[in-house]
């Protein structure tokens, strides 16, 4: 599963709410795991794959 970040980590990181990172995993655009009953939790490689590449003219 590789390195895990959390919800707050994860909204920072796509410059986006909370709120919009959990209506993500809501909506099945990303997979979280829970920890214990509160911790939510979201691997690295999965927040990635959210991310594209724009192309730029060469």
């Amino acid at each position: 599963m590789g390195d895990l970040v959390t919800v707050q980590e994860t909204a920072i990181w796509l410059r986006e709410t909370e709120r919009s990172v959990r209506r993500r995993i809501a909506g099945g655009q990303l997979t979280a795991y829970r920890l214990g009953t509160k911790r939510i939790l979201l691997a690295r490689s999965d927040v990635e794959a959210l991310l594209v590449l724009i192309p730029t003219a060469a």
